[in-house]
């Protein structure tokens, strides 16, 4: 695995993120056992488990005035849309991350449009491209240079059933990475249907 890269400390971004109920969190069973978690890896605490969506900007760029119509203008796109049930599969290996695909992708995908459609409706350009968004959480950031095989081989090994989640609302948030982790506060609950 590679060491996670991203955007460094204390620089804050405005992005939504999926909400709703997981009927059962995704499971990290396949970890072995140990004091911090496998070596090489930044294990995601429950309360920072999250589906992001859609960036926004950072926040030197966009105003809080901004912010504020453009989850006025999600409100009115997502009350079109009703929540939905997804499923959270079994963990895979990324080269920086240990993630769970949730599917089925169309809805969630569907959604994140109509996020870009709101964004657009506030600011001449939308941020990050419209293509290649591959929903997802993340459970564990690599911090080390390694193999994954044994990651792999752990997670096969313990046969994780999906877990299912139903979405009801996108959180327009500000987030953070300052403690090797991406945390956030809300802005706005922007409720679908």
């Amino acid at each position: 695995m590679a060491t996670r890269l991203g955007r460094g400390p204390s620089l804050l971004h405005l992005a939504y993120h999926l909400g709703g109920s997981a009927r059962r969190p995704p499971s990290r069973r396949w970890l072995p056992p140990g004091a911090g978690g496998p070596s090489g890896l930044d294990l995601i605490p429950d309360r920072w488990l999250h589906l992001t969506t859609q960036g926004v900007g950072f926040t030197n760029d966009v105003s809080e005035a901004t912010a504020t119509a453009i989850a006025a203008a999600a409100r009115s796109r997502l009350a079109a849309l009703h929540s939905f049930d997804v499923s959270l599969e079994a963990p895979i290996v990324d080269p920086e991350a240990i993630l769970v695909p949730v599917v089925p992708a169309e809805p969630i995908r569907r959604l994140r449009q109509e996020l870009r459609s709101a964004i657009a409706d506030v600011l001449p350009e939308v941020p990050e491209p419209a293509e290649g968004f591959n929903p997802h959480v993340s459970i564990a950031y690599s911090h080390a240079e390694g193999p994954a095989a044994p990651y792999a081989e752990a997670i096969e090994a313990a046969a994780v059933p999906p877990a299912k989640a139903v979405v009801t609302h996108a959180d327009l948030i500000v987030i953070h990475r300052d403690h090797q982790m991406y945390e956030w506060t809300t802005l706005a609950e922007v409720p679908l249907g």
